[in-house]
């Protein structure tokens, strides 16, 4: 299968899992296996999008999708300074950083906003993102090494 086509077919699934998820971005998994096997450049492309979706169906205000994804970015390029970018290792710390960093940003950018979230509701989102990434990421880069694999 073409590459933008798979990429497609994973945005519209993931988008589609999203609902019965609310609180996880289910297309970061995506990110980190562009990254990982293609590069910044087809990643970017990605991205792009991928942020119009996540600040189109969010309740918060412009601009958290954007350092949402800036700062996931950041934490892949300081992680695989550190560590191979495919090891368990980093997917796990990976996981954990970005939950962490997705709950800073809720927290800050809601009471920006005077939203209440309640406290639990954001914990439960943060950590819900930190178990389900790894899973959803080695769905993906299984997927997505096969793609290459059926095509050749």
């Amino acid at each position: 299968m073409p590459k933008p086509l798979w990429w497609l077919l994973f945005t519209v699934v993931g988008i589609w899992l999203q609902h019965f998820l609310p609180g996880v971005d289910l297309l970061v998994p995506g990110l980190i296996v562009c990254l990982q096997e293609d590069g910044p450049a087809p990643a970017l492309w990605l991205s792009a999008p991928w942020i119009l979706i996540q600040e189109g169906t969010g309740s918060l205000h412009f601009g958290v999708g954007v350092l949402w994804y800036a700062g996931l970015w950041v934490l892949f390029y300081a992680g695989r300074l550190l560590l191979e970018s495919r090891s368990g290792v980093f997917v796990i710390l990976f996981a954990f950083f970005s939950g962490c960093y997705h709950f800073f940003l809720v927290q800050i950018f809601s009471r920006l906003q005077g939203l209440e979230v309640p406290l639990a509701l954001q914990m439960q989102d943060s950590l819900r993102h930190i178990f389900l990434f790894p899973l959803v990421w080695l769905v993906v880069s299984f997927l997505y090494r096969g793609r290459e694999a059926g095509h050749a």
